[in-house]
């Protein structure tokens, strides 16, 4: 699980940053040794999606193809206000959460819907 959820972390990483925000400076994640407190409080929604595939291929090696699967999940389709993968999904989520965290505003919140 935790090779899946590098991937996904290192794409918000990148939507933070990119967004001229600090990784370091978190919400609920605190730690003064951890670079990525933000992004670490962004990806908690996210997670189920390298726990199903996770969970769905239990019974596989931990390959190359194990790992071309998870770095393959940022393709999955994913519901936000349209159809998106999971990579633009991420990039949209993450610019709606840092918007409602500068304004106080959560009414443009976009979190994609689990199915």
């Amino acid at each position: 699980m935790n090779y899946g959820y590098s991937i996904i972390l290192s794409c918000i990483n990148r939507e933070v940053t990119a967004n001229g925000y600090l990784t370091q400076l978190g919400i609920n994640h605190r730690n003064e040794f951890n670079e990525f407190n933000l992004s670490c409080d962004i990806i908690e929604p996210f997670r189920v999606i390298a726990d199903e595939y996770v969970y769905n291929h239990r019974e596989k090696p931990f390959d190359k193809d194990y790992k071309f699967g998870l770095v393959d999940l940022l393709n999955k389709k994913v519901k936000l206000d349209k159809e998106y993968t999971l990579y633009n999904a991420i990039a949209e989520s993450v610019r709606s959460i840092l918007s409602c965290l500068t304004s106080g505003e959560v009414s443009g919140l976009k979190l994609y819907e689990f199915k």
